[in-house]
């Protein structure tokens, strides 16, 4: 899969150089889209998934590190910000919490090429983590829903953990449906009191 890359750069000569620069050499091309504001950047980061995002700063409204901040949170994405050797050290304290590496302008390219696989490298492991940690979370969530169930079976129908356990993987294999549905049907039933 190639990787997908966002451009923030409210200057379109800078961003078309980048666009060139990261589609030219490499095994694989990645497929790159351009925001010319970081409200453009924000909500493309909200409608899909980036495996990195490059900032070039100043933006249209400020420095850029609150839309750094913004599109951090939004994303698992690595991002790159690139800045003024003037004021590299002032943006590298605003961000250096959230893991963005700060790349002093005029780049060279061997040096940014080499920033973007090493970014590109962390974002797959980011990527990794981060959806480990929503089929955690997720699967938490179906133990407590079934938890919930068994608790209502035990208290309503009086009977044992381990019945109320059985009843629910039974319901589970003859309706053809998950636990966790299963159990939110027993929960609307005793819980909300739909019958």
């Amino acid at each position: 899969m190639e990787p997908k890359i966002l451009i923030v750069c409210d200057r379109p000569a800078t961003a078309d150089s980048m666009v060139h620069l990261l589609s030219e050499g490499g095994p694989r091309t990645p497929e790159i889209q351009c925001a010319s504001s970081s409200v453009e950047a924000t909500a493309l980061v909200r409608a899909e998934p980036f495996d990195l995002i490059i900032v070039n700063v100043p933006l249209e409204n400020g420095l850029g590190d609150k839309a750094v901040r913004t599109l951090s949170a939004l994303t698992w994405a690595s991002l790159i910000l690139l800045v003024p050797r003037e004021i590299r050290e002032r943006m590298e304290e605003k961000v250096r919490e959230l893991g963005v590496l700060v790349l002093e302008k005029p780049l060279h390219k061997e040096e940014f090429r080499n920033a973007v696989e090493l970014a590109l490298l962390f974002s797959r492991r980011n990527r990794t983590l981060y959806e480990e940690n929503a089929r955690l979370r997720e699967r938490i969530r179906e133990l407590k829903i079934v938890d919930r169930a068994k608790v209502l079976l035990v208290e309503y129908l009086k009977l044992s953990e381990d019945q109320a356990h059985r009843y629910i993987e039974q319901q589970s294999m003859e309706l053809r449906k998950s636990r966790a549905e299963v159990a939110q049907g027993i929960i609307n039933t005793y819980e909300f009191g739909i019958l």
